[in-house]
């Protein structure tokens, strides 16, 4: 955990055994937990940034299309 590494620490439990393992349970556990979100929380925040290139795709190809058509006046 020196380098703030979850997932080595993680399998460094997993290789315990016995009494060890056991008392590392409940740590483990968590640590299952907290490396869920965060990978549900990376997928949330790439889909939010595909739909915001998306958007703004969108929105340039609207300003495109309406400078063209001289519908836009700046």
């Amino acid at each position: 955990m020196e380098h703030n590494n979850v997932t080595d620490a993680l399998r460094y439990v997993n290789l315990l055994q016995g009494g060890a393992r056991a008392a590392a349970r409940c740590w483990a556990d968590a640590a299952r937990r907290h490396l869920a979100v965060r990978q549900a929380a990376e997928a949330v925040m790439a889909h939010a940034s595909v739909s915001g290139l998306l958007y703004l795709q969108a929105a340039e190809a609207v300003m495109a299309h309406a400078s063209v058509s001289g519908l836009l006046y700046l």
